[in-house]
């Protein structure tokens, strides 16, 4: 995984440069411009190498290039909310969409 930073304590993730840590990932849509990102890891540990890497920025985007979070041919920011389900291996984003881009 790696993170870009920016200014101050944000730093971006492309979903896409892990990828391979996850065995699924896909976002719904909720009321107004919000949506959901669920990242399902493949195991324990890749989700808590995430979580203690996540964990050290204040703030945090997600940059996406998949087709049920943004429209064709085009990326997606989210700002990350994260919750953590240490059962399931699953880290639930519930977010804030803020910009395409192609």
């Amino acid at each position: 995984m790696q993170l870009t930073a920016s200014h101050h304590n944000a730093s971006y993730i492309s979903v896409e440069s892990f990828e391979h840590f996850i065995a699924d990932f896909f976002c719904s849509s909720g009321a107004g411009n919000s949506s959901t990102l669920v990242f399902a890891f493949d195991t324990l540990e890749s989700m808590t190498a995430a979580r203690n890497l996540w964990s050290l920025h204040s703030e945090l985007f997600f940059i996406t290039h998949h087709t049920t979070c943004n429209s064709l041919d085009e990326r997606a920011v989210y700002k990350a909310v994260l919750s953590w389900d240490l059962g399931s291996i699953f880290a639930v984003n519930g977010l804030q969409g803020l910009n395409n881009h192609k």
